[in-house]
């Protein structure tokens, strides 16, 4: 197969931004096409969109936000930068490097056109980036148990280089709420994410069970799946609080806050019901006068850490 469009020696020097701006981007894989096209959805264009004071964008909108991105023997891409210049753009550039990983300074990321050569490499890359996660999608993956109650099999465990199939960020640095395919194949994705995925297959597909972006099986349906994921993002923000609240307290034992080290201060507090490490927590909430009443002509200054 021939090169459709002039090969490339060298990256134009104006495509040098948009490949770095593609990678400082953020979008979502929401529908695939086939192995060389999928749409993405750019989700902080919407929101900046989004008139004030409404939940979701009316479907007039849906066009403004995703884009159809094809890879092969003909770059191309629905938005209105490509439709105007010809030209490899951010959501061409994005796709190339975030889904079939191709590195910075690879000539085929900078061709308008590729050759069988190219397009099997670029297969061949995303075919080995998948292969340890697609080996896990079966209907039940050995060693995974399944919970009685719902029928959903444990998450598989979260490993160095894993990322998220809709927006193809890392998964083990992210802090973001996390979700997984409960029914199927146990892999995770962003709950921010899902929610992403669940209103393109409802809304722009029609779609009343949500498709997992890996194993193709049920997530479950729309209904339902709302309310796991609030229930997933209350589970996380839940574990966050705890783990600050360890962290408070641990670095207060660690500055000489602990009981016995201010026995005037613990004095006072205890006077107000409170006892220990819930005197330390509160004592920060109340107001200066009332933190005095205990005994404020006892205070030793000398006491408080420097």
């Amino acid at each position: 197969m021939s090169r459709s469009r002039p090969y490339r020696r060298l990256c134009p020097p104006h495509l040098e931004q948009v490949i770095e701006k593609a990678l400082e981007s953020q979008f979502y894989i929401v529908q695939e096409l086939g192995p060389m096209a999928m749409v993405i959805k750019d989700q902080q264009q919407q929101e900046q969109q989004q008139p004030q004071g409404t939940e979701t964008l009316p479907e007039t909108y849906t066009a403004c936000d995703k884009f159809k991105v094809g890879l092969g023997s003909q770059q191309s891409c629905t938005c209105a930068s490509f439709l105007r210049d010809r030209e490899l753009c951010v959501h061409i550039m994005w796709v190339m490097q975030k889904v079939f990983r191709i590195p910075r300074d690879s000539e085929i990321l900078y061709q308008q056109s590729l050759v069988e050569r190219e397009i099997s490499e670029l297969l061949s890359s995303r075919k080995n980036n998948r292969a340890k996660v697609k080996s896990t999608c079966s209907a039940q993956v050995p060693g995974q148990t399944s919970h009685a109650k719902d029928n959903s099999i444990e998450p598989r465990p979260i490993e160095e280089g894993d990322v998220c199939p809709i927006c193809q960020e890392d998964l083990a640095s992210a802090d973001a709420p996390l979700t997984y395919c409960k029914k199927s194949c146990g892999n995770h994705m962003h709950v921010k994410c899902v929610r992403v995925l669940m209103d393109h297959q409802s809304r722009s597909l029609g779609l009343e069970q949500v498709k997992c972006p890996l194993c193709r099986k049920d997530l479950g349906s729309v209904e339902n799946l709302k309310k796991q994921l609030d229930g997933d993002k209350d589970a996380k923000e839940k574990e966050k609080r705890r783990k600050r609240r360890v962290a408070i307290h641990k670095g207060a034992e660690e500055q000489g806050y602990a009981r016995g080290h201010l026995p005037c201060l613990n004095e006072g507090l205890s006077r107000q019901g409170m006892s220990g490490m819930q005197s330390l927590a509160n004592y920060g909430k109340m107001p200066q006068v009332q933190r005095l009443q205990g005994n404020p002509t006892s205070l030793d200054h000398t006491s408080y850490p420097t």
